[in-house]
Order: C-alpha cells, then sequence, then structure tokens
C-alpha cells in the first residue's frame, strides 16, 4: 500500500512552499497536480516520477473531483508515494475535504501538508496585516465565486458587514456584486478594498479602491485570474516603501540554477523586481568520480588548483568529505579562483585563495599567472564541467605549463519544455539575465525557438561577460547588455544602474 500526501503548494512564489513540501516532492513516485502552482516546483519531482496534470486549462475539458480522488487511490494501491499538490493551502476552498473522504473510505494512509494560502500572501504583498488590536480584531476568509444570488447561499452579508477584515477568494466577475451586497448589508461605501492579482508572483499587481467603486466602475479594476480581495480597514496601511525601491515594477527573468543564496536573485528582489525563474541547466555530479579521486589523491604532482566555479568547488569538497580528507591534503598547492563567490566558497572551507584575478574571467586569470611567472614549468589541475571551455588549457600549455583537466561535475539541460501558462514572450519583460553560454542554450531550448526570437528582438539580454555575449550574438540577440564585472553581485550592479537610468 502506498502513501499520499496532500500538499499545499502556496499562493505562487516558489519560496513560500514548506520545507516538509520539497521533502515530499523529491521523494515521490507520482504527483497529481492543479494548474495554479508554482511551475517550479514540478523540477524537484524525480526525473522517473509520474506526473499527471489535473488543472483546470482554458479550452480544455475539466477533470471531475471524482477522477482525481480515483487517480489518488489507483496510484496509491499500486504502492506509490503520492503527492497531491494544490495551490495555496488545500483546506482553504481547495476542496481537500472530499479527497480526504475518499483516501479514508479506502483505506488509504495520507496526511496533509499546509501551504501558505493566497489571502495571506495577498496582505503580504501589499505591506498589510490582516488583523490590528485597533481597527480589526478578526479576519474572514469568503469565496467570492458563490453567486450572491443563490437564494440557498451560505454567507450571511450582514455579518460580514458586521465583521473585521474580509478576504473574498476566486472573485472573477462577482466584484460589483460582493461590493453592493456589503453596502447594502450596511458596510459604509468608503469602506478601504484592496485588489491583488497573482499575490506573490513576479507578475503581482495592487489596486486600492473603495466597495462605491467596486459597485460603480468595476470594469476599472478587473482582476483577471487569480485575485484576492481584501475589505476593511486594514487596507488603509497599504505600504509605500515600495515607491522609493530603485527596480520597482521591473521584471526579470532568471536562466541560471537557482539557489538558496543567489545574490542576483536576492538583490533584484529587495529593490523591488519581480523575478521569474526559468533555469535552463542544472548542475548534476558526475556519473564515475574515479578519475577525479585519482587527481585529487595525487596533489603532489601539481603546482596549482584552478577553481573557475564554486560548482568545482563544491565537487571537490564532497570527495574530501567522502574520504574524509581535511584541506591539508592540498599541502604545499597554490589555490586560484575566479569570482568572488568562488573565493568565498574556498574561505567557508577554510582555504584562501593564492590568487583571485581582478576580472573574474579565465582569460584573466592566465594573464595573471603569467605576469607572476607562474606559468612556465608549472604543473596545473583544473577541476571543471565537462563542457567547460578550452581557452584556458591552450594558453597554459602555450605558455610552457602542464595543464591536467578532470571532469568534477555535470552541466546538463533542463529538457522539460517551459510552462504553458507562463507565455514568456507575451509579458513585459525588463531583462532576461545569463550567466554562461550553456544557459543561453539551454534557454533557448526550454521555451522553444519561435518565442526565443520574439524575446530576442524586443528584450534586453543581460550578459555575465564576453562569452556569453558572444553566444547571444550567435544566435540573434539584438539589445546585449554585458556586465563590467562577471559575477552575480557585478551584474545585479549593472542591472540596478543601467535600469535606474532615465529612459530605462
Amino acid at each position: 500500500m502506498g502513501f499520499v500526501s496532500l500538499i499545499g503548494a502556496g499562493p505562487g512564489d516558489p519560496g513560500l512552499v514548506t520545507v516538509r513540501a520539497l521533502e515530499k516532492l523529491r521523494t515521490c513516485e507520482a504527483v497529481v497536480h492543479d494548474r495554479l502552482i508554482p511551475y517550479q516546483l514540478l523540477d524537484e519531482v524525480p526525473a522517473g516520477a509520474e506526473r499527471i496534470d489535473v488543472g483546470k486549462h482554458p479550452g480544455k475539458a475539466k477533470v471531475p473531483q471524482e477522477k482525481i480522488q480515483e487517480i489518488l487511490i489507483a496510484k496509491a494501491r499500486e504502492g506509490k508515494r503520492v503527492v497531491r499538490l494544490k495551490g495555496g493551502d488545500p483546506g482553504i476552498f481547495g476542496r481537500v475535504g472530499e479527497e480526504i473522504e475518499a483516501l479514508q473510505d479506502a483505506g488509504i494512509p495520507f496526511e496533509v501538508v499546509p501551504g501558505v494560502t493566497a489571502g495571506i500572501a495577498a496582505a503580504a504583498a501589499a505591506g498589510i496585516p490582516l488583523t490590528h488590536r485597533d481597527i480589526a480584531s478578526s479576519v474572514t476568509f469568503v469565496t467570492g465565486h458563490e453567486d450572491p444570488e443563490r437564494e440557498d447561499s451560505h454567507l450571511d452579508w450582514g455579518e460580514m458587514a458586521r465583521a473585521g477584515t474580509l478576504v473574498f477568494y476566486m472573485i472573477g466577475k462577482h466584484l460589483p456584486d460582493i461590493g453592493e451586497r456589503l453596502i447594502e448589508s450596511g458596510r459604509p461605501e468608503a469602506t478601504p478594498a484592496l485588489i491583488v492579482r497573482e499575490a506573490s508572483y513576479p507578475t503581482q499587481s495592487i489596486a486600492l479602491t473603495t466597495l462605491a467603486e467596486l459597485r460603480d466602475n468595476p470594469e476599472v479594476f478587473q482582476p483577471g485570474y487569480p485575485a484576492v480581495l481584501v475589505v476593511g480597514e486594514v487596507a488603509t496601511m497599504r505600504s509605500h516603501v515600495q515607491n522609493s525601491l530603485p527596480l520597482r515594477d521591473k521584471l526579470f527573468v532568471l536562466t541560471h540554477p537557482a539557489e538558496a543564496d543567489d545574490p542576483l536573485q536576492t538583490r533584484l528582489s529587495q529593490w523591488g523586481a519581480g523575478v521569474l525563474l526559468c533555469p535552463s541547466i542544472r548542475i548534476d555530479p558526475v556519473e564515475e568520480s574515479t578519475d577525479l579521486i585519482k587527481k585529487l589523491t595525487h596533489m603532489e604532482d601539481y603546482d596549482w588548483v584552478l577553481f573557475t566555479s564554486k560548482n568545482a568547488v563544491r565537487a571537490v569538497r564532497e570527495i574530501f568529505q567522502e574520504l574524509g580528507w581535511d584541506i591539508r591534503r592540498f599541502g604545499n598547492v597554490k589555490i586560484a579562483a575566479v569570482g568572488q563567490a568562488t573565493s568565498r566558497l574556498l574561505e567557508d572551507w577554510g582555504i584562501v585563495p593564492d590568487l583571485v584575478p581582478e576580472n573574474f574571467t579565465a582569460e584573466d586569470l592566465f594573464r595573471q599567472l603569467e605576469s607572476e611567472g607562474e606559468v612556465e614549468g608549472r604543473s596545473f589541475l583544473f577541476p571543471c564541467s565537462k563542457i567547460a571551455r578550452e581557452t584556458l588549457a591552450k594558453s597554459i600549455l602555450a605558455g610552457g605549463g602542464d595543464f591536467d583537466r578532470v571532469t568534477a561535475y555535470r552541466t546538463v539541460a533542463i529538457e522539460e519544455p517551459w510552462h504553458p501558462d507562463i507565455p514568456l514572450s507575451e509579458l513585459s519583460i525588463d531583462g532576461i539575465c545569463f550567466t554562461s553560454s550553456s544557459t543561453v542554450r539551454g534557454f533557448r531550448a526550454r521555451i522553444g525557438s519561435e518565442a526565443f526570437q520574439v524575446l530576442a528582438n524586443s528584450t534586453p539580454m543581460y550578459s555575465i561577460g564576453p562569452k556569453t555575449s558572444q553566444t547571444l550574438a550567435e544566435i540573434g540577440a539584438r539589445d546585449i547588455r554585458e556586465s563590467e564585472v562577471s559575477d552575480l553581485e557585478g551584474l545585479s550592479d549593472y542591472i540596478r544602474r543601467t535600469q535606474s537610468e532615465p529612459g530605462t
């Protein structure tokens, strides 16, 4: 007998999913998911796991709730670890109750993993609380999808008119009815109302209005889908701090593998920008580490170890930990690092690099080694990706040095097609960021050449360095903006400066 995890995927931002949810996704054997989920979470699912889309897609037949329950039971009876992935919190307008009942009746063991619901995320996006000791002692979550004209409505409009904060879900075309019903039931016309569309998504938008305006001018505030309506005095507390942020209302797409401490994503978000993650590559360990271990075992054969990425540092450190070695294994070997992030990761390991070139490229690393007389007659170990460029090897060999290149990790293109519900070519994007030639090629392959060409003709392409810019130019990008400093911090600083200039 298998097991079913009924999981809340959160409101849209993949960073708001729970640790428990990620654990279940990473170990599941089947995932049954809705449409309105953070699409990046599907990248966490094992490659061999079964993926079943039961979401409501425009123009397609809806999967009946009874059918979804049958799928969950069938997959569990196959002995699989099943994840039922639902947007927001499964217990708030998520029909999880019906799924719980079906699983209980079938004798299937299950658990419920809560998620951040859209109403909470909407308030956070607007910088307001839902309760406040002076003006709102209660909060009520309400479905806006129920027809207010229904005689058997379960909504008590008189009670809601007297309540504290109201949070309406699935408001759709019902905004005028909601405004009118609340006013008729005694809520003042001037009561503030906040419409939050796509809360926590990079494309979120917020509009502050009143109940009277909802009733009388609904076309001005058509929120689209999904959207949440917050009614009550707390809506007047909307924070205006974001108005001073340099990248407010800007939207950027990141194509490199996401990391918890990614300075590019962190900085852009802190400066007010929306960040859409579209990783085009992932970093995998080598299938066989025998060669890497052999080279590291004979460290005394080398004068230098060259680290040009954080991934190489991580790969070597994992080997050390696996074999029970410590940094004394390096002995008298000198260490070079390209980039501040690579250098910091080495320092975290207890190694202060002997050389960090001023400009963070392989070409500059060679030039600095050569200028210090550290090429001719020297022997170098270069742990790198299988697809790393040959530039460094050719330069050192031509300069009279010995060069030993070893594959420490693999850069693998993400083959899953881009999420169809987020057509990048139709969004107003202020920049797409590339950190390597492999991210350029991978991004083009993932979204399709036609969609890429549309973006290449009209969207600024931010490049981390010359080789990445060259690859962008080769495949047709027109507006290429290259960072002066070739690391993520330098790229983020460059984006902030150029996007904050008048006319951008």
